[in-house]
């Protein structure tokens, strides 16, 4: 029988560390098994997202045969390891903000899903975390060896698939406002823990994702411009308003993910359908997970909502099951939020009315737009290696304005006809709330 040999590992590449050093260490503090004495029969490690699934992180799948020494009894540990990419340049570390990414995370698993336990929400175990700069490591339960699974394409979910993702993201932000509601010290000290990963400095103008979003505004509103039946149903002083209000994306962005009361909430902040898991029950009804809680943030809950909604639904579902999507959202969230803080809904304060939630993804759905039209086109068509490919560019980069052209037409007309439809459904949200996008 061969054990993995720990000694001597030298300069190792993310597998290696996995094998020779990570794992082990975990089996010798007791992580991986609840045996005293064990041994590594196996270790095998595979990089994930090599389908082009987007990941910022470095992510592997790790399977671990461990074998009792003194019980002779073999276990079975499956993985999923988050890395800090390897020989990351540092103004890609600092920008991406990769250190507050990982304590956020940590944060999340240590201090604010324990509070989640009395709901059925599910998501990965945490077995180890470590916040080294430029070599943060967080180590997960395979959530694919309890039946979970990503939904593939990660575009265009099914409406059995939406239903499940936005009643978890409804049970999720009103248990979050159960706790705002009932214990505001608590939730006061949470927030103060997290850390905002994103649109938290102006970088107008350098930054790669910056540069894509703002030329990337223009696919939705010029589509319409060139197609008759929209054309002649959305007042070009709409598109205008869109386009002024959107030239500085990031800078958009940036004011609305400031927390505004009194609906700030816990978001999870990345709330997309390569986030979510999904597994029948019993009775086949489909329930969801979501992972990767590392842009968990306090403000609006149309952060998670509009920007679920921009990414992952297609116009065919979207557009005649609207109001299932966002009642079922909703009710779920009063639901929550009525059994944590003991009341009927005809007790709650006004502003969690349907209404009042309903203006509030009217103001927000530009915000998930903003960020669809840079990053739909990459979902239907991934890119090979993302990270890999946006380190070659930089803002003088003459490839800059090839790589941003190609992402003007990825997906063609399949996009273009969905980036039509979220910008009709602003106009049409503009109409029924009185909320102006300007």
């Amino acid at each position: 029988m061969e054990y993995i040999n720990t000694e001597d590992c030298g300069e190792m590449d993310p597998v290696e560390f996995i094998k020779c050093e990570l794992v082990p260490k975990l089996v010798r503090n007791g992580k991986l098994s609840s045996q005293i004495d064990v041994a590594i029969k196996s270790c095998e490690a595979s990089k994930l997202g090599e389908d082009g699934t987007f990941m910022r992180t470095q992510c592997y799948r790790v399977k671990v045969e461990l074998l009792g020494v003194k019980s002779g009894i073999t276990e079975k540990v499956s993985l999923v390891i988050k890395l800090t990419p390897p020989n990351i340049p540092t103004e890609f570390y600092e920008g991406g903000n990769y250190a507050q990414l990982f304590e956020n995370e940590c944060t999340t698993y240590q201090k604010i899903l324990p509070l989640l336990q009395d709901l059925e929400i599910y998501y990965p175990k945490c077995f180890y975390s470590s916040l080294t700069p430029r070599k943060e490591i967080i180590v997960l339960s395979d959530f694919t060896q309890d039946g979970w699974s990503i939904a593939k394409p990660v575009t265009n979910l099914s409406l059995e698939n939406i239903l499940a993702s936005v009643k978890l993201l409804g049970k999720f932000h009103g248990y979050s406002y159960g706790i705002k509601e009932t214990n505001p010290e608590l939730f006061s000290d949470i927030r103060k823990q997290l850390k905002l990963t994103s649109f938290n400095a102006d970088t107008s103008g350098n930054d790669i994702w910056d540069i894509l979003m703002t030329k990337s505004i223009g696919r939705g509103t010029n589509s319409i411009r060139e197609t008759e039946e929209d054309r002649n149903s959305i007042p070009e002083e709409f598109l205008d308003d869109l386009e002024k209000y959107l030239e500085n994306p990031m800078r958009v962005q940036r004011i609305l993910n400031e927390p505004i009361e009194p609906l700030a909430v816990l978001c999870h902040g990345d709330f997309l359908s390569n986030n979510i898991a999904f597994k029948k029950n019993g009775t086949s009804t489909v329930m969801a997970m979501m992972f990767d809680f590392q842009t968990l943030r306090y403000s609006s809950p149309m952060v998670d909502l509009a920007t679920f909604i921009a990414n992952s639904t297609g116009v065919d579902i979207r557009k005649p099951h609207f109001d299932d999507i966002f009642g079922a959202y909703h009710t779920e969230l009063v639901k929550a939020l009525c059994e944590k803080w003991n009341k009927n809904e005809d007790e709650l304060p006004s502003h969690y009315s349907y209404d009042n939630f309903l203006k509030e993804y009217a103001k927000y759905l530009p915000f998930g737009y903003s960020i669809a039209a840079s990053f739909v086109p990459i979902l239907h068509c991934p890119l090979a290696d993302p990270i890999a490919e946006m380190k070659d560019f930089s803002a003088e980069n003459e490839n800059l304005d090839e790589f941003i052209a190609k992402n003007l037409v990825l997906g063609g007309e399949t996009v273009n006809r969905e980036f039509r439809s979220l910008i009709v459904d602003m106009y049409h949200l503009e109409k029924k709330t009185g909320i102006a996008i300007k």
